[in-house]
């Protein structure tokens, strides 16, 4: 039963997420993307590489600033985990003649649910990248996140994908 509660916690709070990204401003639009990437961890007994998937979202909530969040699947060191993150972005939305860079800075909170243990950590994240947008509606993304729970292992992530509108 607590491998259930476990996993409830974290669909609520994706679909937490997705619920925000969509009650910004009814004209605005929001921005998805998939994404994969690859980082390390560390904690006080080991550390080494990791791997991640992800979706998300975001939605505007002010010039420049959009709140969102995404779930991903974490996994490296014979273990692996469930991270539903919300967070707040800011976007530098400039456009230079044919290039559509969009770099933005984001932090917030992640919930950690560990696949192989009962329980989770709560932690706290903060990032940076791009987007290149390469038409209207498509993008590549890149993103740096680094997240650190109170205890448990730290980890960095370095990862690419695709948006979308």
């Amino acid at each position: 039963m607590r491998g259930r509660r476990r996993h409830g916690t974290t669909v609520t709070a994706v679909t937490l997420a997705c619920a925000l990204t969509c009650v910004a401003r009814a004209d605005a639009r929001g921005d998805g993307y998939v994404t994969a990437g690859t980082g390390v961890y560390r904690n006080a007994f080991a550390s080494g590489w990791l791997e991640q998937f992800s979706g998300g979202g975001e939605g505007p909530i002010a010039p420049h600033v959009d709140i969102g969040g995404d779930g991903s699947l974490v996994g490296g060191g014979g273990d692996a985990a469930l991270a539903a993150s919300l967070y707040a972005s800011v976007h530098v939305r400039e456009q230079n003649g044919a290039t559509h860079m969009g770099p933005f800075v984001r932090a917030g909170y992640t919930r950690l649910s560990w696949l192989s243990e009962t329980g989770g950590n709560n932690a706290l994240n903060v990032g940076g990248g791009f987007n290149y947008w390469f038409s209207e509606n498509r993008a590549w993304v890149v993103e740096f996140r680094a997240v650190a729970p109170v205890v448990s292992s730290r980890y960095w992530i370095a990862s690419v994908g695709v948006g979308f509108r």
